[in-house]
């Protein structure tokens, strides 16, 4: 957002800054009508995806409104609203008094607290008897008049953002809300009623009382975490000799379900009254502590100086900009919460190496994950960190630490390999580490060698398969990989009954053997289904694969996703397959559908998938990895690991069981009754033994690939050297 300073916003003109956070900036202006200054809170709109931000802006008139109507002594008054190039903001009578977060840093007394806290749970109670709910309560929105008096601002402006269509947010990693305050249904993107502001509300108190907040992490998404799972630390261990009554009142406000929190805000404030009358001590013990004026400066200028520092720490870890050099931490057990980011060495090995040895049951079993992409990217790297979080739920005494954006030449590590990040997370602790791509395969191998003492796990390598091509000796090292070809040819066999045009067209990574034999797999199932089913003619089936060059979009690197399937669509195309980590096929079709155009995608990779354009969306293939990696974890725990190889299967009595199955397949809202119900059939023939991989096959050029009625092996499907005859597009890289 540009600075503003010395501008007009209409009949404010600007004069200072007086704070900035994730979505919006606050100034100090001058109403030159009014002859009186105030403060104008400019939302920040390039958050929103340009397809929304005219109904974005819309909203945010009927928002202001609203907040304008909530009239409260402790709610600082909305005055007036407007526009400024295409900018909305909000005008709000300036206090000089601070705010309650400029105050904090050290413990308050219990009475204290609750005498400060009771009239922003009054003025809370009022809001949502109004049907406003705050979502983002925070010490920094509590302001202070010259008086000490609190006053509660910001009302709805984290309801700007929350939109019915959440997946157009553009990636800024901001959030709707603050990870530090944030309910864990707010996390979890459950319906937010008036208990996320009584939660929020909580861990005010809670900071209050304790002097520090109850989960702090080295990223904004590990502290997410932490607040949808962790157990609350217990105020009594920062501070021995706090009543169990206001124990018991921060424990019920801040219950992880809802349900066990209190009623509504009303009753909260009443509790808070209750520990208020213990002992009176007025709000102005601490709003009236004024420090002589040089002392003032200084500390002025320390929290200038934490603030710069704070919100850079924030920029550079928040998710979605590329960069998360930060250690994050996912626990059954409590968590080291002072990991510190992975720095560079040119190590990779560890030293005093051994055999791996059973971990000692007293100290948790710490696993490390590096990821090619970000953990929570709706795609493979999402599904193998849902695999390392099921091992923490279900394995006792384990935890987990990851690090994303793990690839060649990604500016997130600088001069910096797999292997050695790698050895940096062993320093922190790891007895084991998953290296999730084909892209870190010659990485995994070189850390596996460098050091037998640590267990180390290929997700897609071959090296431990012994009868592979590409076999390496490597005790301490399992592969392991699910058998999604399967679910492609359900895929596959989805879009070939909805299709009306017969042009499919495949969005693919890049090229290696795996993505060939997964797009061959789509098109031996849409073949089968065209021809079997339907009964058409197979020469009338086209099927074009388009390659973007990686799992997802790296500009300047890849081509772009969106285009390649606006490219599809606009060729003809009426179903695409999608084979990348990401959603903008389904983006792109949701926008054709928008302007009349009657378009189908099959996604990947992540169960959820789906739910970025559901009434368009024909089902999604999906990886369960769970089940697979705490088979290796417990193993390595029990000191029974052994060099393997693992390529599994789906558990054909209910492929989309979490606990037995590999690879799953969920129908979406796109796929007509009749093509499910023939689909259901496919799946049937398919766990009754169909084997689509059985000859006669050709390659795409040509050249004899299976005879007639051979079965293909593992070894020719796996190491397969070229797209198959009948499909269009690239076989081998250039």
């Amino acid at each position: 957002m540009n600075n503003l300073i010395g501008q007009s916003l209409g009949r404010y003109h600007i004069l200072e800054q007086l704070g900035e956070g994730g979505m919006a900036v606050v100034y100090k202006a001058y109403d030159t009508r009014l002859e009186s200054e105030v403060a104008v809170k400019v939302i920040r709109t390039e958050q929103l995806a340009p397809s929304i931000l005219e109904r974005a802006l819309k909203r945010f008139e009927r928002e202001a409104k609203s907040l304008a109507r909530l009239t409260h002594p402790n709610i600082v008054k909305v005055t007036d609203y407007g526009e400024y190039e295409g900018k909305p903001y909000l005008v709000m009578p300036y206090l000089p008094g601070g705010t309650l977060k400029q105050r904090l840093g050290r413990s308050i007394p219990w009475q204290e607290a609750g005498h400060i806290l009771i009239p922003i749970a009054e003025a809370l109670d009022y809001a949502h008897k109004q049907n406003v709910i705050h979502r983002d309560v925070k010490p920094s929105n509590i302001l202070l008049t010259q008086d000490g008096k609190p006053m509660l601002s910001d009302f709805g402006v984290a309801k700007l953002f929350e939109m019915e269509e959440t997946h157009e947010l553009t990636a800024t990693g901001a959030a709707i809300g603050t990870p530090e305050y944030m309910a864990p249904e707010q996390v979890t993107s459950m319906a937010v009623d008036g208990r996320a502001d009584i939660y929020s509300l909580g861990i005010v108190f809670y900071e209050m009382v304790t002097g520090r907040k109850p989960y702090q992490a080295d990223t904004p998404m590990a502290v997410m975490i932490m607040q949808s799972r962790d157990p609350l630390p217990r105020p009594k261990s920062f501070v021995s000799h706090l009543p169990d009554q206001v124990e018991q009142i921060l424990l019920k406000a801040l219950a992880k379900d809802r349900e066990d929190r209190y009623h509504d805000m009303g009753e909260f404030a009443a509790a808070l009254r209750r520990v208020a009358g213990q002992g009176v001590i007025g709000t102005q013990s601490i709003m009236s502590r004024v420090p002589y004026r040089g002392v003032i400066l200084t500390a002025l200028l320390g929290v200038f100086l934490l603030a710069i520092i704070g919100f850079t720490i924030w920029a550079f870890n928040r998710p979605g900009n590329g960069n998360f050099g930060g250690l994050s931490i996912a626990s059954n057990t409590p968590p080291a919460l002072n990991s510190s980011a992975i720095t560079a060495s040119n190590n990779t090995a560890i030293p005093a190496a051994s055999p791996p040895q059973a971990p000692s049951n007293a100290e948790p079993f710490t696993f490390g994950l590096l990821l090619a992409g970000r953990h929570d990217d709706n795609g493979w790297n999402n599904a193998t960190y849902d695999g390392a979080q099921y091992v923490v739920r279900n394995v006792p005494n384990t935890q987990m630490d990851y690090l994303e954006n793990v690839y060649s030449g990604s500016p997130s590590y600088p001069g910096q390999t797999a292997s050695q990040l790698a050895t940096q997370m062993v320093l922190h602790g790891a007895k084991l580490v998953i290296f999730n791509s084909n892209d870190m395969k010659d990485e995994a191998l070189k850390f596996a060698r460098a050091n037998p003492n640590i267990y180390v796990i290929g997700t897609s390598d071959d090296w431990t398969w012994q009868a592979g091509r590409n076999y390496q000796d490597s005790p301490n090292q399992i592969d392991f990989m699910g058998r999604m070809e399967y679910m492609k040819m359900i895929g596959g066999c989805a879009a070939a009954l909805t299709t009306k045009t017969g042009k499919i067209g495949y969005l693919g990574p890049l090229i290696n053997d795996e993505t060939r034999r997964l797009s061959s797999s789509a098109y031996l199932g849409a073949k089968y289904c065209w021809t079997n089913v339907l009964k058409n003619d197979p020469a009338k089936l086209q099927f074009k694969v388009t390659w973007i060059g990686f799992w997802f979009n790296i500009p300047g690197v890849t081509s772009d996703p969106s285009q390649v399937a606006d490219d599809f669509f606009n060729g003809g195309y009426d179903v695409v397959i999608s084979g990348i980590d990401t959603t903008e096929a389904l983006v792109e079709a949701r926008k054709m559908n928008g302007s009349g155009r009657n378009v189908r995608v099959v996604a990947y990779g992540y169960k959820t998938n789906c739910s970025a354009a559901p009434e368009i969306c024909l089902g999604v293939p999906y990886f369960n990895l769970g089940p697979a990696t705490e088979a290796a974890v417990k193993s390595a725990i029990a000191g029974k690991w052994k060099e393997d190889f693992q390529w599994i299967g789906p558990d054909w009595t209910n492929i989309n069981n979490p606990d037995t199955s590999a690879v799953g397949f969920i129908k979406g809202n796109g796929l007509s009754s009749t093509a499910s119900t023939q689909l259901d059939g496919f799946i049937v023939q398919l766990a009754g033994g169909l084997n689509l991989w059985t000859g006669p096959i050709n390659l795409q050029d040509g050249t004899s690939y299976l005879a007639g009625g051979m079965a293909g092996t593992d070894t020719q499907i796996w190491y397969l050297p070229q797209l198959l005859q009948g499909m269009q597009g690239q076989s081998v890289s250039k």
